[in-house]
Parts: C-alpha cells; sequence; structure tokens
C-alpha cells in the first residue's frame, strides 16, 4: 500500500482530470479572443464556450479533489474584496445585471486560477529539462496563430469586418500594419508578450537551448510589430529592473548568467532579419506616435483645450492619447466623488456604456479606484504585497526558484504601476490568467519545498552543461 505524505501540500504526479483541466487551460490562452467564435447562445458574443468550458473544468477538478480547496483559501480574501465591493454597489444603485455577471465571471475567474494554479504547482517539480518547453505551450499557440492573422489581415479594419460578418463585434482601432495578434489588440498582447518572452528566455538560461532563443526572437519581434508603446514601455522596465536585479544577484556571489555564444547571436539575427517585414513598419510608427505624445505633452494646454482637442499648428495630434486623457478626467471626477466607497464593483461600467459609449476607462488602476474605492483598493495591495513577501521568505535558499519568482514581480509590478495607468489590461483575462496562475503556482510550490528541488534540479543541469 502507498504511504501518502503527511504533508498535505507535497506535490504528486498530475492525474488525468489535472492533464484535462492544463490542456482546456492552454487551449483558451492560445487562440485568446478568436475563442469569441463560438458565443454561449443568448450570450450575444461576450462569453465564448471555451470560457465556460474552462471554468467548468476547473470546478470539476476541485470537486474531484478536496487538496486542492487549500489553493482557494489563498485566493479568498482577494474574492472577499470585490464581493464586498459589488455588495456596496447593491446597496448604493440598486441591481443591475452587468456589474453581477462582471463578479460572476471574476469569481469564476480566480477559482480557475486556484484550480490551474494547483496542478501547475503538482506539474513543474516533475518536468524534466526536455519537457520544459511545455511551460510555453499556450503561447506556442498564441504567438504563430498571430502571424498569420497578420499576414492574412494587414489592416485589421478588414479582420473586424469579416467577423462582423458573423455576428462577431469587435469596436478596435485601425491597428494598420500592426500585430493585433489572437488577443485582437496590440496594446494587450504586447504585455502579455513579455509573459513568453521572459519564460523563453529563463528556459534558455537554464539549459542553453537554441530553440528556445530562438523562440523568444520571434516573440521579441511580435512585441515590435506590435507598435504599442505602453507594451515596448514595459518589456524596457522589465528587462532593466531584472538587469538590476541580476547584477545584485552576481555581486553577492550567486549564479552568473552566461552570455550567448556566437550561434546563438547568429541564430536570432537571423530570426529577426527574417520575421523583419512584420515588425519593422510598426516599430517606425511608434517612434513618430512617441515624438506626437512627446510633442502634445509639450503643450498640453492649447493642444486639450479642455473636453475637446483643438488642432495646433505643427502638432501631431494622437487620438488615442487625447482619448485616454478624457477617459482618465471622467474617471477622476467619479473618485473624487466616491472615493471611500467607490461606486461598487463593477458599477463603474454601468456608468462608462451611460455617459462615454464605452464599456471601461483606459486605466486599469483609475477603474480599480472608482469601483472599490480607496479603503478597499489598499487593502487589495496590502495583500498582494504580504503575498509576495511570504513567497519569497519561503522561497529564500532555493537559488533559481527564489530568482524566477523575483522576475514575475518585477514584471508583475511594471504591469501594475506602468502599463494598466494607461491600458485596461489588468482585469484582461488572456494577461490575468496567466500572471495569476503563475503567482499561485510559486505560493503553493513554496509551501511544498518543491523550490528546493528545483534548485536541486537545477544545480544538476548547471552541472552536466559545464561538463
Amino acid at each position: 500500500m502507498a504511504v501518502r505524505s503527511a504533508d498535505p501540500w507535497a506535490p504528486r504526479r498530475i492525474d488525468v482530470f489535472g492533464a484535462i483541466l492544463l490542456g482546456v487551460f492552454v487551449f483558451h490562452l492560445g487562440i485568446g479572443n478568436l475563442s469569441r467564435l463560438a458565443p454561449v447562445p443568448w450570450t450575444g458574443n461576450d462569453l465564448p464556450v471555451g470560457e465556460l468550458v474552462l471554468y467548468g473544468t476547473a470546478a470539476a477538478y476541485l470537486a474531484a479533489h478536496r487538496r486542492a480547496w487549500r489553493s482557494l483559501g489563498l485566493i479568498a480574501p482577494v474574492l472577499l474584496v470585490f464581493v464586498l465591493s459589488y455588495a456596496f454597489g447593491l446597496v448604493a444603485h440598486g441591481f443591475a445585471l452587468r456589474p453581477l455577471l462582471y463578479l460572476v465571471r471574476m469569481v469564476a475567474l480566480l477559482i480557475t486560477v486556484g484550480a490551474v494554479g494547483w496542478v501547475l504547482a503538482e506539474a513543474i517539480p516533475g518536468l524534466t529539462a526536455r519537457h520544459r518547453w511545455r511551460l510555453l505551450a499556450p503561447y506556442l499557440i498564441a504567438v504563430p496563430l498571430g502571424f498569420a492573422i497578420r499576414l492574412a489581415f494587414p489592416n485589421s479594419i478588414d479582420l473586424w469586418r469579416d467577423l462582423g460578418t458573423i455576428d462577431v463585434s469587435f469596436a478596435g482601432d485601425p491597428h494598420v500594419d500592426r500585430f493585433v495578434s489572437a488577443y485582437l489588440d496590440p496594446n494587450f498582447y504586447a504585455t502579455i508578450a513579455v509573459i513568453p518572452l521572459g519564460l523563453a528566455v529563463w528556459l534558455w538560461w537554464r539549459s542553453r537551448r537554441l530553440g528556445y532563443a530562438v523562440f523568444a526572437t520571434v516573440v521579441l519581434a511580435s512585441i515590435f510589430g506590435s507598435g504599442s508603446r505602453s507594451g515596448l514601455f514595459t518589456l524596457g522596465a522589465t528587462v532593466a529592473l531584472v538587469v538590476v536585479l541580476e547584477v545584485r544577484h552576481q555581486s553577492r556571489g550567486g549564479r552568473r548568467l552566461v552570455l550567448p555564444d556566437a550561434r546563438t547571436v547568429v541564430a536570432c539575427v537571423a530570426t529577426a532579419l527574417i520575421l523583419s517585414p512584420f515588425w519593422m513598419g510598426a516599430l517606425a510608427t511608434t517612434v513618430v506616435r512617441v515624438a506626437g505624445v512627446a510633442t502634445i505633452g509639450a503643450t498640453a494646454a492649447p493642444v486639450t483645450g479642455g473636453a475637446t482637442a483643438a488642432p495646433v499648428a505643427g502638432v501631431v495630434v494622437d487620438p488615442s492619447a487625447l482619448a485616454r486623457v478624457e477617459t482618465a478626467s471622467y474617471g477622476l471626477e467619479i473618485l473624487a466623488a466616491h472615493p471611500i466607497t467607490g461606486l461598487g464593483y463593477d458599477y463603474l461600467t454601468e456608468r462608462t456604456r451611460r455617459d462615454l459609449g464605452i464599456p471601461s476607462l483606459d486605466s486599469s488602476v483609475l477603474g480599480t479606484l472608482c469601483n472599490l474605492g480607496i479603503p478597499l483598493t489598499v487593502i487589495l495591495i496590502v495583500l498582494v504585497f504580504r503575498s509576495a513577501r511570504s513567497i519569497r521568505q519561503r522561497l529564500a535558499g532555493t537559488g533559481d526558484a527564489s530568482r524566477a519568482f523575483d522576475w514575475l514581480l518585477v514584471y508583475v509590478g511594471v504591469v501594475v504601476v506602468a502599463a494598466s495607468l494607461v491600458n485596461n489590461v489588468l482585469y484582461y483575462q488572456y494577461w490575468l490568467l496567466p500572471a495569476a496562475v503563475m503567482w499561485l503556482a510559486a505560493d503553493v510550490m513554496s509551501r511544498s519545498g518543491a523550490g528546493k528541488r528545483e534548485k536541486a534540479q537545477g544545480e544538476g543541469a548547471s552541472g552536466r552543461a559545464a561538463a
């Protein structure tokens, strides 16, 4: 008879139910917004069948694995914040269907994070060097699919029109000559793509396998091809802060990051040149757009002129930037009127649809403040900080596992304090799902001691590479 581990957090081999859940999760992230081609009947195209299948699979897994309920305890405080906020909105503004549906979706999403994060934490310790590429599985679907879309629809207006013919409405910007990806938004994609880029670089560093370096170059080309100013800033800030972390780590005698050899450099440069038609045009356009924003910033008063834009000779007026200014002003007015309680989650959507004709503000940070109010937002921030601190303490001394979580912290921090200021990416499920799953998996692994096993595996791999 097999002896069960006394440690309730100890990872085990994933069973068929866990494998199915991971498969559904990978496919859901991989096809992105194209899942809207198969919506749930009577919901328009707002709820894809694939999303519902993911939630259902996660619920079924949790029903069959009571051990995994421990992961729900880790996210329960965050869930409580959103439920309390919705309850206030219900009392203050009365019942509205849309906020309730957004709350249900948020609860279902976070429960899914709990289930997938638990399964991933059980799967990672068992991954040998030959099989770690599976961590990139969602993006081995999403990135090539994005290039296929870019080839078929260089002007996304044609894509929106063709989607409309099959009753999939998508009110996106024109995005001419930009990499819109399977997520159908270049700004969201560029921020999300830093995840597979970081994973590929990490896996290359641990294994020196050429395929990871080439894939990282492909992802980097797609980010440049997005033409997203916020995405490129997220990439640059994340890389800069990770470099600072690694310099500090090496100054303390830690494991050094080895530079790529000539073969790897040649392969990456060749890949970037082959893909240059996909990114050079968008990057050039981005430079012009950044220059335009700088010009607007230098002449902000005459350009914005209050709520409407007034053309100024010699000034490049950027409609995208001005729209963000308008929604920010609207959001600040709401926050000034409801600083303590906010409107209640997600009663902001009711206001923006009624007053601006859009589903949300352009800033996740401002949207959070308007929905939750300042006190609950501060509580949410404290919960995240406490979780990060606890995980880092438990991972202390685990080498590569600790450093991997530090990289994740840097990236999430940049997204929250920078990208989310100008984009509504924070609650975008194709960003929130993978980021939260990685965070929760790190939490579960740190409690199980899997990080120490990761350290041993990493040291063994390093020794073999050196030999």
